[in-house]
């Protein structure tokens, strides 16, 4: 037809029958290309297939044989701010699956990744975001129920700078600010640093 082809071969021999079907298929967002084979009461199914439109894109495989199914999904995903890349497998009751993703509008740009196979999951993140008197880059990651976060921020304003650093891993934090502050007649530099509940602070006029 004008959507579909495919050749069919089928051959019987003292009561076996073998029967083999190759198939390409076309609709409006989607190519497929399947094969299917019957053998003495056993079969075997594979499909390749590519789907496209305006926000994504997707290749598609699955193949079954003996009651055994393979599954394998690679995608593109974009909308107006986020453009997203995944891709997914799975096989006997086990599936694995990557998303690494990126966000920009126009005070936020990030990076994330998250990976998950067998119940257990890795997320990363990577962001950079920009305010009216500050900007900061923040890192995250976390994998068997730990995580690990680090910010670094400046801050700007008519009278005052200051530096930031924040790290917290396993329960435990860490600060650090260093401090520029400019008044009419003196300025000052300050220092502040706390970590274990110990807090360490340094000023100079």
């Amino acid at each position: 037809t004008e959507n579909e082809r495919s050749i069919k071969v089928n051959a019987s021999v003292m009561n076996k029958t073998a029967e083999a079907v190759w198939s390409y298929s076309k609709s409006k967002d989607q190519r497929a290309l399947k094969f299917k084979a019957a053998l003495m009461n056993k079969t075997i199914k594979a499909s390749w297939s590519y789907m496209k439109n305006e926000k994504e894109r997707a290749i598609m495989f699955n193949a079954s044989a003996l009651n055994k199914t393979v599954t394998a999904v690679w995608g593109f995903v974009r909308n107006q701010n986020e453009s997203a890349l995944r891709f997914k497998v799975s096989t006997m009751n086990r599936t694995a699956e990557t998303v690494l993703s990126y966000f920009c509008n126009e005070n936020e740009r990030s990076v994330k990744f998250n990976a998950s196979v067998m119940n257990k999951t890795v997320e990363a993140v990577w962001r950079y975001a920009k305010g009216e008197n500050e900007k900061s880059l923040q890192f995250k990651a976390s994998a068997l129920n730990k995580s690990v976060e680090a910010i670094w921020s400046y801050s700007e304003n008519e009278n005052e700078r200051a530096i930031k650093v924040n790290v917290s891993a396993l329960n435990k934090t860490s600060e650090a600010i260093w401090s520029y502050i400019r008044e009419e007649k003196e300025a000052t530099l300050k220092f502040k640093a706390t970590a274990m509940n110990r807090t360490i602070q340094t000023m100079w006029s």
